[in-house]
């Protein structure tokens, strides 16, 4: 998971997250009591690796609270506001400070955390995948079912290239209001790259990508 934030931070994405009693297995009051609001949303706005004063490497996480100078409260375990660990150093290095040792930015509503302390309180990364000069593309489809095998798409690419393909599935809400459970079913897709034709005239195809099946709104790769 931490690779892969800091490739989601190169790559200039958009990230969020969540803390809720339910998702990180703590009472409110506890989550209160550590300076964060449950539940409630918070914005990702930079992941480093930064040393401390023993050389040793520290993964932080830069968190925003979207309340702003409005905020409460804030972080008050390890890497928070008042927190003993820092060091002239690492926030002159990470920009909370400027070298005469005045704070850059509000020091409440946007705070640090250990990457060990952001898994104990949240459990879920939304990550959007922003890519400036982009074109977007979107289709309906219907999933295999009980009435035939779904739809596939026929994707012609005449360079080398990058995209990001993403399969979502509609709630049936009027379903789920009445039996009140969740009515997605498994998903997920293949990528095919067609070589040509066999023998017999069908086309031949090779995986160049896979994503597991999921019950989730959302499969994207």
């Amino acid at each position: 998971l931490w690779s892969k934030l800091l490739s989601f931070r190169e790559a200039g994405y958009l990230m969020g997250m969540g803390c809720t009693e339910q998702g990180c297995e703590k009472p409110k009051e506890k989550i209160l009591e550590a300076g964060l609001q449950a539940p409630h949303a918070y914005g990702i706005l930079d992941v480093q690796e930064c040393p401390d004063g023993d050389s040793n490497i520290q993964r932080l996480v830069q968190i925003r609270n979207p309340w702003g100078e409005d905020a409460p409260r804030t972080w008050t375990g390890d890497f928070g506001k008042d927190s003993p660990k820092w060091t002239f150093e690492m926030k002159l290095k990470l920009g909370i400070v400027n070298r005469s040792n005045i704070e850059m930015y509000d020091p409440v509503s946007i705070f640090w955390m250990s990457f060990n302390d952001l898994k104990e309180y949240f459990n879920v990364v939304d990550v959007c995948r922003v890519h400036d000069g982009w074109e977007e593309y979107r289709e309906r489809a219907w999933l295999p079912s009980g009435v035939g095998p779904g739809e596939a798409f026929e994707l012609v690419v005449y360079e080398r290239t990058q995209f990001d393909l993403a399969l979502w599935q509609e709630k049936h809400i009027t379903r789920e209001c009445a039996v009140g459970a969740n009515t997605n079913v498994e998903v997920s897709f293949v990528v095919l790259r067609k070589r040509g034709l066999n023998d017999d005239g069908t086309p031949e195809f090779e995986v160049v990508e896979h994503k597991k099946r999921t019950m989730d709104d959302c499969c994207t790769q």
